[in-house]
This record gives structure tokens, sequence and C-alpha cells, in this order.
């Protein structure tokens, strides 16, 4: 038999707001024109106390199924002759929602904040997606509330299900550009001002540039005043203080793969870096391989919430480093690397180059010169001053030489000036 408890006003004002889902299934849809979302619920318990209404709808552990809808302030349950309103919190956000689901799980919301686990959890709308499969998730409040994206994103934590390796974690957002990040982890913790991912696998596309890692650990910063899941922005946060370390990392733009194995890249105030046992990057002329990788730039970023490629792409133009010890025209590290022990340095539109080149023995070479950017034109000029191979002057040869490694196809080769267009 259905328990209905529906107590006094002063029982209840008194007693602490909690509500519970112990759900075979939960499914609400908003149908076209609809102002709320309504559905059913194949439930073993619900239970709820809030204000002046508490009241506990159970079959003695059976299933037992529920009409449901959800209004922006309050709920309404259906079952057989009863019917059942509990008023909530003004949430002018379920009016953006065009579904929640629900599998086999357990809801709960507490005084103390949000706890969930089961296979499926999910809410959606026309330009946004939140799935989150085979996890446990905890969002610390201090007070019963349903804001859950403000809670959530100063204090969650999303652990696998008892019984699963991994918990899997789905957000896509749409605006101008279509983001989106999938990310088969063990753990995933939101702090005030960090976020911190012990993952298997992260992929997305964030920035207009699809992103693949594995074995991966992220430190990142996060803006406190954060107040929604925005993906652009929560990236943003990386970009301007992290530390990422995995076996793959992979970036992919405009076509062509940039990727680092077994190491580490890092953001902060002033620059970005990467140290990898290895780096596999695509050009026009081939894909080759970068062995022991230490490398850092100057980071230019004015607005922390517009990124673009330009920025970094820049700042390693105006002041950069990079030593590489070995440089392989394919994906195998062999003693007959044509390229080894190359270390450029960039200071103020100057550089200098030194490497050593295996023809039919080792020869050192040198080059210096200037970088000149005209932000205007999106155009960089690098003009080579001296360049000699084993003491003697050879610039044609080493100009040939470096545009061979060149990491695209906008870049052209006028007499001794590299031009480069961005």
């Amino acid at each position: 038999m259905i328990r209905l408890l529906i107590l006094s006003l002063i029982s209840t004002i008194c007693a602490a707001n909690s509500m519970l889902f112990e759900v075979d299934s939960f499914d609400l849809k908003r149908e076209v024109g609809q102002e709320f979302l309504a559905g059913s619920a194949y439930a073993r318990d619900i239970y709820i106390k809030y204000d002046a209404v508490e009241f506990d709808l159970a079959q003695d552990g059976e299933l037992f199924l529920v009409d449901a809808a959800l209004y922006n302030n309050k709920f309404n349950f259906r079952k057989d002759n009863l019917n059942l309103t509990t008023y909530i919190p003004q949430i002018d956000e379920i009016d953006f929602l065009d579904f929640i689901y629900a599998n086999q799980a357990l809801i709960e919301f507490t005084e103390t904040g949000f706890n969930a686990n089961g296979p499926q959890l999910s809410i959606g709308a026309a330009s946004f997606l939140f799935d989150i499969r085979n996890v446990q998730i905890n969002c610390a409040s201090n007070g019963f509330t349903f804001r859950l994206d403000q809670i959530c994103l100063k204090n969650m934590l999303i652990n696998p299900s008892k019984g699963s390796e991994f918990a899997k974690v789905e957000i896509k957002q749409e605006s101008q550009d279509t983001s989106f990040i999938s990310i088969l982890g063990k753990k995933v913790l939101f702090t005030n001002d960090r976020i911190n991912i012990d993952a298997q696998s992260i992929s997305g596309n964030i920035l207009n540039s699809e992103i693949g890692l594995k074995a991966i650990n992220v430190d990142c910063f996060k803006d406190s005043e954060l107040k929604s899941f925005n993906l652009d922005l929560i990236f943003a946060g990386c970009l301007e203080e992290s530390l990422i370390a995995g076996s793959e990392i992979r970036l992919l733009r405009e076509g062509r793969p940039f990727e680092i194995y077994d190491g580490v890249v890092y953001f902060n105030e002033n620059h970005v870096g990467v140290e990898a046992d290895k780096l596999l990057a695509e050009t026009q002329k081939g894909l080759f391989t970068f062995f022991d990788i230490e490398a850092k730039c100057l980071k230019t970023i004015n607005d922390k919430r517009i990124i673009s490629a330009d920025a970094f792409y820049l700042g390693c133009l105006k002041s950069s480093y990079f030593k590489i010890n070995k440089i392989n025209e394919d994906q195998i590290e062999k003693d007959s690397n044509r390229i080894s022990d190359l270390n450029i340095h960039v200071t103020d539109g100057e550089f200098k180059l030194n490497a050593k080149l295996r023809a039919l023995f080792t020869l050192h070479f040198r080059a210096s010169g200037t970088l000149n950017i005209n932000e205007t034109q999106r155009e960089v000029r690098v003009q080579v001053a001296k360049a000699k191979v084993a003491g003697m002057t050879a610039t044609k040869m080493v100009l040939k030489f470096v545009m061979k490694f060149i990491n695209s196809d906008s870049v052209s080769l006028e007499n001794d000036t590299i031009i480069i267009k961005y």
C-alpha cells in the first residue's frame, strides 16, 4: 500500500527540508509550447519534506508508476486518486530545459547539498546537454537549494559508482560554435577556484580546436565568480593557470594534428610551456617527430574571456625558448636523425638558433636574425642575418633546411626572409 503523510505547518516548519527520489526511470520532457516538463517515473520511493508539506510515496520496496510534472516553482505527482503538489523556490532555468532523465538512480536534496548515483542522469535543452553515467556525485552546500549550477561549480565531487571503473561525464553547449567535452574519469573535483581531473581520457571540441587526452591529470584555475557551466569560460580558466600531465595530449586544429607523448603542458601568469618525451607534428611536407622537448613561450592574453590561438602564436614569436634533442622525418627514433641538439631563443624581436646537422658526418650550424610582426597584415617576417655551417657562411642551405620543418601551409621563403601568414 502507498503511504501518504501530510504533516502540520508547525511540525514541518522547524524540520530540515529534504527530498529523495529512488527511481528505476524518471523521464520528463517539454512538449512544444508547453510551460512545464511532464512525464512519468517508475519509482520505489519518493519522499518530500519542504516547508509546510511532507509526504512519502512508497509501496513496500516495489516499483510503482506515477505521473510527474515540474514547473519553475513546483513539483506535481499523481498516482491513482492522489494529486500532490509541493512548491519550491522559483528557478527560472527550468524554463529553458527540454528534458530530465534518470535511470536506476537515487537522487537526494538535503540541507547539506545534492547527492546522486546511478547508471545515467541527464538534463538538456536545445543548446545544452549535461549527461553523467556510472557516477556518484556530491555537491555540497550550506542550505537546501535546487541551484545545482551554482553549488556544483563551487563544491562538486564525481567518482565512479560502485562496481564501475570509470565515471563518464559529457557536456555540450551550442552558441556561436558547438563546444563539447567527454570525460572518462576516476575523479572530477570542483572547488571554489580550482578544477582537478584524474581521467582515463578526455576528448572534445573547445574554441574550434579538437582535443584528445589519455591517462591524464588536470589541475586548472577556475574563476570563483563563474555562475554557470560555460565550457569556453571554464577552458579559459585552464589557459590562465594550469598543469596538464598525460601519456598522450592531442590537438587538432585546421586539419593538422599536434600530439604530445608522456608530457606536461603548463600555463602560468606570463608563460605557456611544454615538456615531453616525444611530439608529433604534421606539416605540409610530412610527419615529423621531435624527441625530448622543452619549450616556453610568452603568453599574451589581454581578455581572459576571449581566447584565440593567435594570442599564443604571437607570444611565442615575441619571446620564447625551444630545446629539442632530436628531430626525425618519421615516427621512429634512429641514429640517423638529420638534426639534433636544436636550441632556439627569441627575445625582443631577435632570434638565435644552434643545432647539429648530420650529413655524411655531423656539422654544427648557427643562425641569427630578426622577427618583425605586423598584426594588421597578420604577417611575421623572419630575416636571417647570419647563418653558418661548420664555420662557413651558408644562409640559403640553412633556410631551406629550416623551412622543411615549418608546420604551416602559409609560410614562404623570399630571399633570406621566411614569411609567415597567420
